[in-house]
């Protein structure tokens, strides 16, 4: 095969790739027009930018088999992190978003050298093109996305640890800042809830787990 065929293939298959992409995007956006017309999205224009985020009052529910998985899944020398799945629903007026999936999305933080002192076992960095592909499979599907991570504190009374200063103190500055970005969705921007998975060194049979 010549220089010329291989170019002519590579550009036809980026163009593929990329006109796949822009349909995948369109679909993921008319999903959150459909949201928001079922009234599970509201927008607030904020800074002159306009934001998508969830209808309250809303509570969200989490199956008993996804908590079991997140027990069996949690490490406790390591931040490990992905995406909870959420069934926008509602019932006799109350909407109940039904966290029934989750996508663990590989922890990327040291596949590049750092000088900041974080690492595996205390910060979390979803893999890019991991996420990306499972949000547009998420939207495809009907759900919205929580994205999620694990903070593991030591010793032996997490509980403890849960308390707002002592966990304001150890959350890092990364995931204060992660938590006020929205997902960009072609021209659309959504703003969600993050979750939270606590747990400690000792037993990871016991672990929090906050929306």
């Amino acid at each position: 095969m010549n220089d010329y065929i291989r170019q002519t293939i590579l550009h036809v298959s980026l163009k593929d790739n990329a006109h796949q992409t822009t349909n995948r995007q369109k679909k993921m956006e008319q999903k959150l027009i459909e949201y928001k017309n079922a009234g599970f999205l509201v927008t607030k224009t904020i800074d002159g930018s306009e934001l998508l985020y969830l209808t309250t009052p809303c509570r969200f529910r989490i199956n008993e088999n996804i908590v079991t998985d997140l027990k069996s899944n949690y490490k406790s020398d390591q931040e490990i992190g992905g995406v909870l799945w959420a069934k926008p629903t509602n019932r006799d007026g109350e909407i109940i978003h039904i966290i029934d999936k989750v996508s663990y999305i590989r922890n990327a933080i040291e596949d590049n050298p750092r000088n900041d002192g974080r690492n595996i076992s205390n910060a979390y960095l979803p893999d890019k093109n991991q996420l990306n592909q499972t949000l547009s499979d998420l939207f495809l599907q009907g759900y919205l996305p929580v994205k999620f991570h694990t903070h593991p504190v030591k010793g032996t009374n997490f509980l403890h640890s849960l308390t707002y200063p002592n966990l304001m103190t150890e959350t890092s500055k990364q995931d204060q800042q992660e938590s006020s970005l929205p997902l960009i969705i072609g021209s659309k921007k959504l703003l969600m809830p993050r979750g939270l998975i606590v747990g400690n060194d000792i037993s990871s049979n016991d672990i929090f787990i906050g929306v």
